[in-house]
């Protein structure tokens, strides 16, 4: 494959609700570095370091529906993995997104890591008792379903057996890191809606469109694991 073919390959079967007023957006915010090498204990350092923007007491009382989502890495052969899944095309919200393992906290959860632990045993078969939390990212809402999610960086001692919940995934996907810092996997663009204009992220690998929550997600762990402020 061709550096021309291996560029067209990349995007998925999302669809994408563009609206008519849109412009491209910057350079990935590691762009300008030499060096983007990411490990485990880069990772786990900044993270565990971190202290995630308290959500606002208005945020909690408008959005009720809250959700725990798991970002599980681990390394294989030199490289550093993250989990992620291609959400069912029959599900009413999201469908064919790709995401994190994870989703709405129930009754039967003490907090929102137990929540992420259970969702991603019921999406993916994930044995609750691999994940090492190391630390948790800034909450994000979702715009479409309008969800306070919290994600959870936990490590993996190393590449789990899966199995798609079929109800719920179409797919499971170990992506590599590396391929997400890569210039021809960014894309950022400029949305203006109602006179206001915010900037969405994606990754594009692939076969895989990954933007919305999850882009903005990893986009965090990829800053804070290679030092960018």
């Amino acid at each position: 494959m061709n550096k021309e073919e291996a560029l067209n390959n990349r995007g998925g079967p999302q669809i994408i609700p563009r609206p008519k007023k849109w412009h491209l957006g910057e350079l990935s915010p590691w762009s300008h570095l030499n060096d983007k090498t990411l490990t485990i204990g880069k990772i786990k350092q900044a993270v565990e370091k971190y202290e995630p923007v308290a959500v606002q007491k208005n945020l909690l009382e408008e959005y009720t529906q809250q959700a725990g989502v798991l970002v599980a890495l681990y390394e294989e052969q030199n490289s550093l993995k993250v989990i992620l899944t291609r959400r069912s095309p029959h599900l009413s919200t999201h469908a064919h997104q790709v995401s994190f393992p994870g989703g709405h906290q129930e009754k039967v959860d003490k907090d929102l890591w137990s929540t992420a632990l259970r969702e991603a045993q019921e999406e993916t078969g994930l044995d609750p008792s691999l994940p090492q939390k190391i630390g948790q990212l800034d909450a994000i809402v979702t715009i479409g379903s309008g969800t306070l999610i919290h994600p959870f960086v936990a490590l993996l001692p190393h590449r789990p057996e899966l199995k798609a919940n079929s109800a719920e995934v179409e797919t499971i996907r170990h992506v590599d890191l590396a391929e997400l810092l890569k210039e021809e996997t960014w894309r950022e663009e400029y949305w203006e809606r109602e006179e206001r204009s915010h900037a969405v992220t994606f990754f594009e690998i692939p076969e895989e469109t990954i933007w919305g929550a999850t882009a903005n997600i990893l986009r965090q762990l990829l800053t804070l694991g290679l030092g960018i402020v």
